[in-house]
């Protein structure tokens, strides 16, 4: 509920929301529909979606996805 609550009460209007989530196993379930719910006029872009147990590791997989992002890839 934090991130809904943070996302209801910012203004997204014209933004794109680049995701990076964790999960233990459902991936990224609703959370894509739910926040385009929360925010239909932002752009959302899926980047990760990184089971716990592989967090310790995804330094080099999420360094790279944000330096294409930076590079405008989406």
């Amino acid at each position: 509920m934090p991130v809904a609550t943070f996302l209801e009460n910012n203004d997204f209007d014209g933004k794109t929301i680049y995701l990076i989530i964790t999960h233990g196993n459902s991936g990224y379930g609703n959370t894509i529909s739910e926040i385009e719910e929360l925010c239909p006029t932002a752009e959302v872009v899926p980047g990760a979606s990184i089971y716990c147990e592989d967090i310790p590791d995804a330094g080099d997989q999420l360094a790279e996805l944000i330096n294409s992002w930076n590079m405008g890839n989406k």
